[in-house]
């Protein structure tokens, strides 16, 4: 699957975990150097209305994806709202290598914002990744903006956000 269809993917129906993109069995398993499941990781968005960081867990991989790595969402209640959080790795392949974490917020409408990094490499606890921000993901237009971004690296029409592994 490529890119310009998993980020509407998994704004849009999140709960699957892109378990549409797994190819034949007979791809092996990739190695995902970035997220394992466990780890925890903050998300801070860097726009005037962010609020507090999103403390987020990675859930457990999601093993019919062969080709890329997603992982299952956790669940999380916050004060009146329910939240998931999920991860996902794209290696390099007919892209730059990236990740991204998403949390979807219940509100009703639905709140979705990621936090997508290009080329992390190896992240150890307490790297600090800065990268391309977006809140409410139902735009066609922020989809195209974030393919741009993994492309290219340019950041127009992005905010910024950081992620750090706590743990």
């Amino acid at each position: 699957m490529t890119k310009r269809l998993l980020l509407p993917t998994a704004a849009l129906a999140a709960a699957a975990t892109l378990a549409a993109c797994a190819p034949t069995a007979t791809t092996a398993m990739i190695a995902d150097p970035v997220f394992a499941q466990g780890q925890v990781w903050v998300m801070t968005p860097k726009v005037a209305d962010a609020g507090a960081p999103r403390t987020m867990t990675v859930g457990v991989r999601d093993f019919k994806v062969r080709n890329a790595a997603s992982y299952d969402p956790t669940f999380i209640r916050l004060n009146d709202r329910a939240m998931a959080d999920l991860f996902f790795y794209d290696p390099a392949d007919s892209d730059p290598e990236f990740i991204f974490a998403m949390r979807l917020t219940s509100t009703g409408s639905g709140d979705y914002e990621a936090c997508l990094v290009r080329e992390p490499g190896a992240v150890p606890v307490g790297k600090l990744l800065t990268r391309a921000y977006a809140k409410n993901l139902g735009d066609r237009k922020v989809f195209d903006l974030f393919d741009d971004y993994i492309d290219t690296g340019k950041m127009d029409g992005l905010a910024s956000c950081t992620l750090t592994r706590t743990k």
